[in-house]
């Protein structure tokens, strides 16, 4: 038997795998979002919240307008989509109402197949019935934030109900391979090789002055290499990436400082150069050794990455 870690890395790994795959257009080839939401979806949800949802796009002749899941007994149902919009939220509550599916179901829930969005705006539902933005929008971090509170024997039937639909929709397929390609996809994405971020920090001279703006695009598309790989070689690659790239970042932002007159323009100040140019010099050229740095872990993990995975 398993330990309860491993129930968490593995069924983490297979979430993550999927997610990635859904942001990336169907990457991985493993589910399209309705494969998902007519039947994976439906399963995993019924072993974590203890639910008997049917897909009712399977017990009636035409796609309920506004719900993909439902259990009649416990009054809940589910739009399950990879659309995170408010307009998109505000549409499946219209169209929930116009049906009037509140008679059949108390509660209605959105599950979202991509990361959700950080804030929503306030739905309207007519005072028919209770829609909490905080509370009934939900995705694959707010699905493992309830499964990490779940005894040890749960996890487990989890993990065999996520093994059977793998093993079940992908015959011979490499998951670690698949994964670690969706990875990489992200982080090209984020930071394309010919991007205008990379390109940023490899060509300027930090000597001299740069827009603002260049630091929080760096920052941004930072977030999205998050995603650690399986092959060691590869995670080493990432994990030295992000180290220079953090190292870069923080000597940046201590050592560089907005213009007087031009607030969105910052550079070394050029007082330091006259009152202690050993400083000022020493300063430039760390920020250029380690912006190469940068250039070159990036360089070398795209080159890598693609090399080893065939991409």
């Amino acid at each position: 038997m398993l330990s309860r870690e491993d129930y968490i890395k593995y069924i983490s790994d297979i979430l993550a795998v999927l997610e990635v795959s859904i942001r990336n257009r169907g990457l991985l080839n493993l589910y399209d979002a309705n494969v998902i939401s007519e039947h994976f979806i439906q399963g995993l949800l019924n072993i974590v919240f203890d639910y008997d949802l049917e897909n009712l796009n399977s017990v009636v002749q035409k796609n309920q307008v506004s719900i993909d899941l439902g259990d009649r007994e416990k009054g809940i149902a589910f739009q399950v989509t990879s659309t995170k919009t408010s307009r998109k939220i505000q549409r499946t509550l219209d169209k929930f109402i116009e049906n009037r599916l509140y008679e059949h179901y108390e509660q209605l829930r959105v599950f979202i197949l991509r990361e959700k969005q950080r804030s929503y705006k306030d739905f309207d539902t007519s005072g028919i019935f209770h829609f909490d933005k905080r509370e009934h929008i939900l995705d694959f971090r707010d699905l493992l934030a309830k499964i990490n509170t779940l005894e040890t024997n749960k996890l487990g039937e989890i993990q065999a109900f996520i093994g059977r639909e793998v093993q079940m929709k992908t015959p011979q397929y490499n998951l670690d391979l698949s994964y670690d390609r969706s990875v990489l996809s992200e982080i090209r994405k984020a930071l394309p090789t010919e991007g205008e971020v990379i390109y940023w920090v490899c060509s300027q001279d930090f000597f001299g002055s740069f827009a603002a703006d260049w630091i929080s695009a760096l920052e941004r598309a930072l977030d999205h290499c998050r995603f650690e790989f399986t092959n060691d070689e590869l995670e080493a690659l990432r994990s030295k990436f992000v180290d220079a790239t953090e190292r870069f970042l923080k000597n940046i932002k201590v050592n560089t400082f907005p213009l007087d007159h031009r607030p969105d323009i910052n550079r070394i100040p050029r007082e330091w150069e006259f009152r202690n140019s050993e400083d000022y010099y020493r300063v430039g050229r760390e920020l250029n050794d380690l912006a190469n740095e940068v250039c070159e872990a990036h360089k070398c993990l795209i080159h890598t990455g693609r090399r080893k995975l065939g991409i």
